[in-house]
């Protein structure tokens, strides 16, 4: 049984995160007069109008109806899903001073690719992370069907 109302498309857009403002739904919509704009309110407008306010920021993450579904009992709970609760929990940290990093759920898979080593140090590079000032590292990994966490301590 999936988790949301079976007449949806599994490819509609749920939500997309970080939500516009960073913090809360309230705040992203807050001031964008968005039914009395774009009339009525519907589910393709709101999606429509959050990627137009985040189409410049990096790190989004889009839930969809498939992903959802894959929290559903006897399913396998996908990358979509695990980046979101990373960068859910990590919300009130700022990433760049924090001593703490995560890096996103295609890290380890990518690595593991012929020059992966290569590939994601331009990666750590493009993203000016400084992995070696990081108290810990908490790498996703995803192999067999199951999540584990990597973590890594005091790299330096």
């Amino acid at each position: 049984m999936s988790a949301v109302d079976e007449e949806l498309d599994e490819n509609e857009t749920l939500l997309i995160y970080p939500f516009v403002n960073g913090l809360s739904v309230e705040e992203c919509v807050s001031g964008l007069d968005l039914c009395v704009v774009h009339s009525p309110c519907d589910a393709a407008t709101l999606t429509m109008l959050q990627l137009e306010k985040s189409a410049a920021r990096e790190n989004l993450v889009t839930i969809r109806v498939h992903d959802l579904n894959s929290l559903a009992d006897e399913c396998c709970v996908n990358d979509c899903v695990v980046q979101f609760w990373f960068m859910w929990l990590f919300r009130f940290i700022s990433l760049p001073t924090s001593n703490v990093h995560f890096f996103n759920t295609f890290f380890y898979s990518q690595l593991c690719e012929p020059d992966g080593e290569e590939i994601c140090s331009n990666w750590v590079h493009a993203k000016q992370v400084d992995i070696f000032s990081k108290k810990m590292i908490l790498i996703p990994v995803h192999g067999d069907h199951h999540w584990s966490l990597a973590v890594v301590v005091n790299l330096c």
